[in-house]
């Protein structure tokens, strides 16, 4: 079975999105700023999301552990049925 995985919003911490922003801007302190903004603006948030355990859902850390990220299996859906004209 394959598995899907979702990047999101949602950092370890705030020094770590800065980490993941920094290269994004001049230097550090504007990254810091700007990651701070985002915080604010809810654009970015600080810690794990919420995941659906039902569905195999579970959370992950991509980005050199700066990142969380959802991955869940790919489930294989059979093909329709061929419809049947009367």
């Amino acid at each position: 079975m394959d598995k899907t995985r979702l990047g999101t919003c949602h950092f370890v911490s705030e020094t770590a999105a800065v980490t993941y922003y920094a290269p994004y801007y001049t230097d550090r302190i504007t990254a810091a700023r700007a990651v701070s903004q985002k915080i604010r603006e809810k654009e970015i948030k600080i810690g794990p999301p919420a995941v659906d355990v039902e569905l195999g859902e579970r959370v992950v850390l991509i980005d050199n552990g700066t990142r969380y990220a959802i991955e869940a299996n790919q489930i294989q859906k059979k093909p329709p049925a061929p419809s049947v004209r009367k």
